[in-house]
């Protein structure tokens, strides 16, 4: 009995020996297995927006703001009947504020990123919404106006109030109108840069929008800034195939493409011809000396000097050096150009008049804006 009962314990105590092991084992593996994807997110973190192509990047730079403070130093006489390259577009608000109020020829917006360049595409649609709104309110005035002269009272004094409220930059009772600068309610009809929408009916609902002013559905409909920001407008009516504007007119004259503009190597640029008046590089090219060097850089101003035709201009807005320091580690590609980087940001505009070509060069200025590191000198460049 004795020798029956110690070997049980023997067997028992082994058993459970084997069994604490066993369990030691499987929680190093889940352990390993939890640390694994935590790494990899971090390293996809680290390279997702190697070249800049930050998917919030106007909701950082313009918070709750109306306009690009950047479109201040923008003349419109470069921009008017022009043809327009926009590099490294981004989501697109600046290329489609060109579009739009400086109504250029056509304007094409480059961006690296599919994602960015789509989110682009489909802003579009909330720049026309704007102008469809316009329109609607335009129309709705004037039928005011009509009613008045028919009946010489009763909706007189209305729409004498209501001009005169619009006169001082205020929206009539029941209309609405831009929001205010700084401004941001939250609502599902206020867009990333500020300005109220009108959810745009089709169909048997379109007159009635002529006939009332539009609703303000603010207090029953709300989304956090975060959503716009990084998903674009939360309403806009639908592109329709049949373009209704001529040619010239946004938004016929605005498009996106996704491309690196960056050639492979320097026996490309004789490839390129001449096919703009304005080339645009806003706050882009630290990103370009990052992940292809002095070399890609070189590349990119002359390219950009053989695509543009006699007599055009080249917009820079160069990032300065003590940007690059702080993105110096985010991958070993980066790490290596930016030891081996020897034209700094300071002597683009020697390079480029001295070695690329351009004739003279004006300094712009440096838009002032909000958010410390984004006050930016800008730069003309003649051909």
């Amino acid at each position: 009995e004795m020798t029956t009962s110690a070997s049980i314990e023997d067997s028992t105590s082994s058993t459970s020996g084997a069994t604490n092991q066993h369990t030691s084992r499987r929680k190093r593996r889940r352990n390993s297995g939890r640390q694994q994807p935590r790494n990899q997110a971090k390293e996809q973190q680290k390279t997702k927006f190697q070249y800049g192509n930050y998917n919030k990047y106007y909701g950082y730079r313009n918070p709750g703001a109306s306009e690009d403070a950047r479109v201040r130093v923008l003349r419109p006489e470069w921009f008017e009947g022009k043809d327009v390259l926009d590099l490294g577009c981004n989501s697109g608000h600046l290329t489609l504020y060109i579009a739009k109020m400086l109504r250029p020829a056509r304007i094409l917006g480059l961006d690296i990123d599919s994602g960015l360049v789509h989110a682009a595409r489909k802003n579009i649609r909330h720049y026309l919404s704007e102008l469809q709104t316009q329109e609607a309110r335009h129309a709705l005035q004037e039928k005011k106006g009509n009613k008045q002269g028919e009946s010489g009272t009763g909706t007189g004094e209305r729409h004498s109030d209501a001009k005169s409220s619009e006169e001082n930059g205020k929206p009539a009772k029941g209309e609405s109108g831009p929001a205010e600068a700084g401004k941001d309610n939250g609502s599902c009809h206020a867009d990333e840069v500020g300005t109220q929408r009108q959810v745009v009916k089709t169909g048997e609902t379109e007159q009635e929008d002529l006939d009332s002013p539009p609703a303000d559905h603010s207090a029953s409909c709300s989304f956090p800034v975060s959503l716009r920001i990084s998903r674009g407008p939360i309403a806009a009516p639908p592109l329709t195939e049949t373009a209704t504007t001529r040619p010239g007119e946004f938004p016929s004259n605005v498009s996106f493409v996704k491309a690196n503009y960056v050639l492979e190597n320097d026996n490309l640029l004789v490839t390129q011809r001449p096919e703009y008046d304005v080339i645009m590089c806003l706050s882009v090219t630290k990103w370009v000396h990052l992940n292809w060097g002095d070399c890609g850089l070189k590349r990119l101003f002359q390219r950009v000097y053989r695509h543009l035709r006699p007599g055009g201009v080249f917009i820079l807005e160069p990032q300065p050096w003590e940007s690059y320091v702080r993105r110096k580690k985010l991958t070993d590609n980066i790490g290596r150009n930016f030891h081996s980087i020897r034209l700094k940001p300071d002597q683009f505009a020697s390079y480029l008049t001295s070695e690329v070509g351009f004739t003279s060069y004006e300094y712009l200025g440096a838009p002032k804006c909000s958010i410390k590191g984004f006050q930016r000198p800008m730069y003309l460049f003649h051909k």
